[in-house]
């Protein structure tokens, strides 16, 4: 259960995420001469097709001005 629309939201998001948030974190740790942009990149996309539902998500619910995943500091 998660608790509000917004729990959904953030466990679907982590879910579908946590492969490319991983290649981030291995190629920010890496030497530069290590990091594997391409392998990311492919990644990234790959995601993004596979889950045409985030960017509208994202527009949706991260982007207007008061939205409920929005953070302005």
């Amino acid at each position: 259960y998660f608790r509000s629309k917004r729990g959904l939201y953030l466990e679907m998001l982590e879910s579908v995420i946590e492969p490319v948030r991983t290649s981030l974190e291995r190629m920010a740790q890496a030497p530069d001469a290590e990091a594997d942009v391409g392998h990311f990149l492919e990644l990234f996309m790959r995601t993004a097709a596979a889950n045409p539902w985030i960017p509208a998500l994202l527009v949706r619910e991260v982007l207007p001005a008061g939205a409920p995943f929005r953070s302005d500091y």
